[in-house]
Protein backbone atom coordinates (compact mmCIF):
# COMPACT_ATOMS: atom_id res chain seq x y z
CA UNK A 1 0.00 0.00 0.00
CA UNK A 2 1.45 3.31 -0.97
CA UNK A 3 2.12 5.63 1.86
CA UNK A 4 1.28 9.23 1.29
CA UNK A 5 4.43 11.20 0.89
CA UNK A 6 3.93 14.19 2.78
CA UNK A 7 5.96 16.85 2.80
CA UNK A 8 7.40 19.05 4.98
CA UNK A 9 6.36 22.46 5.32
CA UNK A 10 6.00 25.43 7.38
CA UNK A 11 5.96 28.94 6.35
CA UNK A 12 6.38 32.49 6.43
CA UNK A 13 4.08 35.30 5.78
CA UNK A 14 3.88 39.03 6.10
CA UNK A 15 7.60 39.58 6.28
CA UNK A 16 8.03 43.31 6.04
CA UNK A 17 11.78 43.33 5.73
CA UNK A 18 14.55 42.44 3.34
CA UNK A 19 17.69 40.85 4.72
CA UNK A 20 20.99 42.42 3.80
CA UNK A 21 23.23 40.89 1.18
CA UNK A 22 25.90 40.03 3.74
CA UNK A 23 23.35 37.98 5.72
CA UNK A 24 22.55 35.54 2.92
CA UNK A 25 22.80 31.99 4.32
CA UNK A 26 25.50 29.76 2.89
CA UNK A 27 24.15 26.46 1.55
CA UNK A 28 26.78 24.05 2.88
CA UNK A 29 25.02 21.70 5.33
CA UNK A 30 26.62 23.21 8.44
CA UNK A 31 25.24 25.31 11.24
CA UNK A 32 27.27 26.72 14.11
CA UNK A 33 24.92 29.51 15.13
CA UNK A 34 25.38 32.00 12.33
CA UNK A 35 26.14 31.72 8.64
CA UNK A 36 23.32 34.10 7.76
CA UNK A 37 20.62 32.10 9.56
CA UNK A 38 20.37 34.46 12.54
CA UNK A 39 18.03 36.94 10.83
CA UNK A 40 15.24 34.43 10.54
CA UNK A 41 11.68 35.30 9.62
CA UNK A 42 10.13 32.21 11.20
CA UNK A 43 11.34 29.70 13.74
CA UNK A 44 9.67 26.41 14.60
CA UNK A 45 10.96 23.91 17.16
CA UNK A 46 10.04 20.36 18.16
CA UNK A 47 10.95 18.15 21.12
CA UNK A 48 12.94 14.91 20.83
CA UNK A 49 10.26 12.26 20.39
CA UNK A 50 11.43 8.91 21.72
CA UNK A 51 9.66 6.70 19.16
CA UNK A 52 11.24 8.45 16.17
CA UNK A 53 14.90 7.84 15.21
CA UNK A 54 16.84 11.02 15.95
CA UNK A 55 18.09 11.35 12.36
CA UNK A 56 14.45 11.77 11.25
CA UNK A 57 13.18 13.61 14.34
CA UNK A 58 12.65 17.30 13.56
CA UNK A 59 14.32 19.67 15.99
CA UNK A 60 14.10 23.10 14.37
CA UNK A 61 13.20 24.86 11.16
CA UNK A 62 14.25 28.37 10.24
CA UNK A 63 13.15 30.49 7.33
CA UNK A 64 15.09 33.44 6.01
CA UNK A 65 14.04 35.69 3.12
CA UNK A 66 16.42 37.69 0.99
CA UNK A 67 15.56 40.60 -1.26
CA UNK A 68 17.60 43.57 -2.29
CA UNK A 69 21.09 42.11 -2.51
CA UNK A 70 22.47 40.25 -5.50
CA UNK A 71 19.60 39.11 -7.71
CA UNK A 72 20.92 35.54 -7.69
CA UNK A 73 20.57 35.45 -3.88
CA UNK A 74 16.94 36.60 -3.72
CA UNK A 75 14.53 33.98 -2.48
CA UNK A 76 13.51 31.79 0.45
CA UNK A 77 16.09 29.92 2.54
CA UNK A 78 15.09 26.97 4.73
CA UNK A 79 17.19 25.42 7.51
CA UNK A 80 16.16 22.01 8.89
CA UNK A 81 17.69 20.59 12.04
CA UNK A 82 17.09 17.14 13.49
CA UNK A 83 18.08 15.62 16.83
CA UNK A 84 20.94 13.74 15.11
CA UNK A 85 22.67 14.25 11.77
CA UNK A 86 19.82 14.06 9.21
CA UNK A 87 19.50 11.06 6.93
CA UNK A 88 17.68 10.18 3.73
CA UNK A 89 18.49 6.47 4.06
CA UNK A 90 15.39 4.24 3.97
CA UNK A 91 14.77 2.54 7.31
CA UNK A 92 11.56 0.85 6.23
CA UNK A 93 10.65 -0.94 2.98
CA UNK A 94 8.10 0.29 0.48
CA UNK A 95 7.22 3.42 -1.46
CA UNK A 96 7.76 6.32 -1.13
CA UNK A 97 11.41 6.41 -0.03
CA UNK A 98 12.77 8.40 2.88
CA UNK A 99 11.91 12.02 2.21
CA UNK A 100 11.83 15.52 3.59
CA UNK A 101 10.02 18.50 2.16
CA UNK A 102 8.01 21.69 2.61
CA UNK A 103 4.33 22.14 1.82
CA UNK A 104 3.02 25.66 1.51
CA UNK A 105 -0.54 26.93 1.32
CA UNK A 106 0.53 30.16 -0.31
CA UNK A 107 -2.89 31.81 -0.50
CA UNK A 108 -3.97 30.64 2.96
CA UNK A 109 -7.25 29.06 1.86
CA UNK A 110 -6.65 25.75 3.72
CA UNK A 111 -6.14 23.97 0.38
CA UNK A 112 -2.54 22.96 -0.33
CA UNK A 113 -3.30 21.84 -3.89
CA UNK A 114 -3.84 25.16 -5.69
CA UNK A 115 -1.55 26.06 -8.57
CA UNK A 116 -0.22 28.99 -6.56
CA UNK A 117 0.88 26.71 -3.69
CA UNK A 118 4.36 25.23 -3.37
CA UNK A 119 5.59 21.75 -2.47
CA UNK A 120 9.19 20.63 -2.02
CA UNK A 121 10.31 17.01 -2.00
CA UNK A 122 13.81 15.75 -1.26
CA UNK A 123 14.89 12.10 -1.54
CA UNK A 124 18.30 10.50 -1.89
CA UNK A 125 17.47 9.43 -5.44
CA UNK A 126 15.82 12.56 -6.83
CA UNK A 127 17.54 15.31 -4.89
CA UNK A 128 15.61 18.49 -4.07
CA UNK A 129 12.61 19.38 -6.22
CA UNK A 130 10.05 22.19 -6.05
CA UNK A 131 6.53 21.65 -7.41
CA UNK A 132 3.46 23.81 -7.65
CA UNK A 133 0.34 22.71 -5.82
CA UNK A 134 -0.87 20.73 -8.84
CA UNK A 135 2.32 18.66 -9.03
CA UNK A 136 4.09 20.42 -11.90
CA UNK A 137 7.87 20.42 -11.48
CA UNK A 138 9.24 23.96 -11.21
CA UNK A 139 12.79 23.50 -9.95
CA UNK A 140 15.15 20.52 -10.13
CA UNK A 141 17.59 21.54 -7.42
CA UNK A 142 21.35 21.36 -7.72
CA UNK A 143 23.46 20.08 -4.83
CA UNK A 144 25.53 22.86 -3.31
CA UNK A 145 23.42 25.54 -4.96
CA UNK A 146 19.84 24.78 -3.94
CA UNK A 147 20.47 22.31 -1.12
CA UNK A 148 23.09 20.71 1.11
CA UNK A 149 22.95 17.84 3.62
CA UNK A 150 25.45 17.51 6.45
CA UNK A 151 24.95 18.22 10.13
CA UNK A 152 21.76 19.98 8.99
CA UNK A 153 19.78 20.29 5.76
CA UNK A 154 19.64 23.63 3.98
CA UNK A 155 17.48 24.64 1.02
CA UNK A 156 17.23 27.66 -1.25
CA UNK A 157 14.20 28.45 -3.43
CA UNK A 158 15.07 31.32 -5.79
CA UNK A 159 12.51 34.10 -6.04
CA UNK A 160 11.66 33.09 -9.63
CA UNK A 161 10.07 29.88 -8.29
CA UNK A 162 7.88 31.58 -5.69
CA UNK A 163 4.33 32.57 -6.65
CA UNK A 164 4.47 35.81 -8.57
CA UNK A 165 8.17 36.05 -7.70
CA UNK A 166 7.08 37.72 -4.49
CA UNK A 167 8.97 38.41 -1.29
CA UNK A 168 7.79 39.19 1.32
CA UNK A 169 5.44 36.24 1.20
CA UNK A 170 1.74 36.82 1.54
CA UNK A 171 0.42 37.28 5.07
CA UNK A 172 -2.09 34.49 4.49
CA UNK A 173 0.55 31.78 3.99
CA UNK A 174 0.23 28.57 6.01
CA UNK A 175 2.48 25.50 5.99
CA UNK A 176 3.72 22.41 7.80
CA UNK A 177 6.79 20.18 7.93
CA UNK A 178 7.24 16.46 7.48
CA UNK A 179 10.20 14.07 7.64
CA UNK A 180 9.66 10.45 6.62
CA UNK A 181 12.15 7.60 7.05
CA UNK A 182 10.61 5.44 4.33
CA UNK A 183 7.57 3.33 3.36
CA UNK A 184 5.57 3.71 6.58
CA UNK A 185 5.68 5.41 10.01
CA UNK A 186 7.34 6.41 12.23
CA UNK A 187 7.83 9.87 10.77
CA UNK A 188 7.75 13.36 12.14
CA UNK A 189 5.71 16.48 11.53
CA UNK A 190 6.21 20.04 12.66
CA UNK A 191 3.80 20.91 14.13
CA UNK A 192 2.43 17.52 15.18
CA UNK A 193 -1.11 18.72 14.50
CA UNK A 194 -2.43 21.38 12.17
CA UNK A 195 -0.01 23.74 10.48
CA UNK A 196 1.81 26.97 11.12
CA UNK A 197 0.61 30.42 10.18
CA UNK A 198 2.38 33.72 10.71
CA UNK A 199 1.26 35.87 13.59
CA UNK A 200 3.25 39.07 13.06
CA UNK A 201 4.17 41.02 16.15
CA UNK A 202 5.30 44.65 15.85
CA UNK A 203 9.02 45.15 16.28
CA UNK A 204 9.98 41.51 15.70
CA UNK A 205 11.26 39.63 12.68
CA UNK A 206 10.47 36.17 13.89
CA UNK A 207 7.64 33.92 14.88
CA UNK A 208 7.82 31.15 17.43
CA UNK A 209 5.79 28.06 16.82
CA UNK A 210 2.69 29.54 18.35
CA UNK A 211 0.50 29.74 15.30
CA UNK A 212 -0.82 26.20 15.50
CA UNK A 213 -4.22 25.67 13.96
CA UNK A 214 -6.44 22.73 14.74
CA UNK A 215 -6.96 21.91 11.10
CA UNK A 216 -5.16 18.58 10.96
CA UNK A 217 -7.34 17.25 8.16
CA UNK A 218 -5.34 18.72 5.31
CA UNK A 219 -1.94 17.18 6.02
CA UNK A 220 -1.13 14.70 3.28
CA UNK A 221 -0.35 15.28 -0.34
CA UNK A 222 -0.29 12.12 -2.42
CA UNK A 223 2.85 12.22 -4.48
CA UNK A 224 3.39 9.42 -6.99
CA UNK A 225 5.84 8.86 -9.74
Amino acid sequence: MKKTLLVLGLLVGSLSFASQAHAVPVIDGTFTGGEGWESFALLGTDINEVLIPDAYDLSELRFVTELGGAASDDGLYILIKTHAAPSLVDLLPGFPPASVGVQIDYNGNANFADAVDRLTVHTAASGFDVFDGLGALLLDGVLGTHYAVGGVIEYFIPIAFLPGGSIPLAASVAAFAHYDNGGSPPDDDLPDQGFLTPVPEPGTLFLLGSGLLGLAGIRRFRFGQ
